[in-house]
């Protein structure tokens, strides 16, 4: 009989974290293992329909415990319960602090049996999730507490649960995604010779720094045919489309939504853009670095560890608008040099590193759930 594992993450959302979950259980499922997704609260993010599709198309369960609400009520606890006394999994392995609570408490009162996983998706939870850790006892509730970097990792206080696995995705699209760059740029209704930047993230809050890129980008010579393209979406993204009008950047700034057709988005560009302020391992950076694109990334600790000996790959000075447009025009200088492009043998050797298969099998092994050996 297969492992059951169950996938718990906060809702299906456009972050990174929910994204590596649900390929995580594709990559199970595709291995023989029984997987469920179960997600907390309802998503009325653009992505989740996608993200829905793909669990029902690879065959993997997909449960929503509540409606959309910004905590979990008391009729959502109880189906949780319920799901997970007949599921009988073999392992619960949540994603992000909100899930892991309910991991910590739930799982254990309805599955005592269960190894209880949880993953750490970014520096900037560790506050929060130290104190959770400290004041509610977590450290003992669980059987791992995986790290997705180095830099997670070292910011976290030594245990014997802890661990390091790498997060990753399905990056097959991004491998061959300059083929068709022409034909992208015109589905996208971009001009075929203009230098066209990309940023991908969330807008939730001013980690990915994009008010800093805006500033940036605004000082740009505008009799220079450059556009950026803003992938992503958030509370901050009225602020963020306000900005650029006052900057008078609306006809050089596209604002693209939450999209399911990054391959294509990165086939039509030119260099990508990603000063954030702080991160764990953004998947976004992988995506660029398989795709071929050169590459600007902010000098922090994970982006460093990512893009270090990578060519094509650029550090900026610092994270400031300064630092941002000092790194754009420098890449408007160099951007068509080859020498700032990967090799296809790099970019498969990339790839061949951040294998979602690899990964799985990290998680099925000591270092996660210890199903296999």
């Amino acid at each position: 009989m297969p492992k059951k594992i169950v996938q718990l993450v906060g809702c299906l959302a456009a972050g990174g974290a929910e994204i590596f979950a649900v390929d995580l259980a594709v990559e199970m499922k595709r291995q023989g293992l029984d997987v469920t997704v179960v997600a907390i609260v309802h998503s009325r993010d653009a992505l989740r329909e996608f993200l829905e599709r793909r669990l029902v198309q690879n065959r993997v369960r997909y449960h929503c415990l509540d409606k959309p609400l910004s905590s979990m009520s008391v009729w959502a606890a109880l189906r949780y319960i319920t799901i997970l006394r007949n599921l009988k999994p073999d392992v619960v392995h949540s994603h992000c602090p909100s899930a892991t609570a309910v991991n910590r408490y739930l799982t254990r009162f309805s599955c005592p049996d269960a190894k209880r996983v949880c993953t750490i998706h970014n520096v900037v939870e560790r506050p929060i999730f130290i104190r959770m850790l400290d004041v509610m006892g977590f450290r003992s509730c669980f059987d791992k507490i995986v790290c997705v970097s180095q830099p997670v990792y070292n910011t976290f206080p030594d245990n014997q649960q802890k661990t390091i696995i790498h997060v990753t995705k399905d990056l097959f699209a991004f491998l061959h995604s300059d083929e068709e760059r022409d034909l992208c740029r015109r589905q996208l209704g971009l001009s075929p010779r203009g230098l066209v930047f990309l940023h991908a993230g969330g807008m939730g809050d001013d980690r990915k720094n994009q008010t800093a890129l805006l500033r940036g980008f605004t000082r740009l010579d505008s009799r220079l045919d450059a556009m950026l393209l803003l992938v992503g979406d958030g509370k901050s993204r009225v602020g963020l489309e306000y900005m650029a009008r006052s900057l008078n950047l609306s006809y050089r700034v596209r604002f693209c939504g939450i999209r399911s057709d990054m391959a294509r988005l990165f086939a039509a560009s030119d260099v990508f853009v990603f000063p954030s302020l702080y991160e764990g391992r953004p998947l976004a950076a992988l995506e660029a670095m398989v795709s071929g694109l050169p590459c600007l990334f902010s000098p922090i600790p994970p982006l460093i560890g990512m893009g270090e000996n990578v060519s094509g790959v650029h550090f900026l000075p610092g994270t400031s608008a300064n630092d941002v447009y000092e790194g754009l025009a420098h890449a408007k200088n160099n951007w068509w040099n080859p020498r700032w492009r990967r090799a296809l043998e790099e970019r498969k050797r990339i790839y061949d590193a951040n294998y979602i298969g690899a990964c799985v099998r990290e998680y099925l092994g000591p270092k996660g759930y210890d199903l296999v050996r």
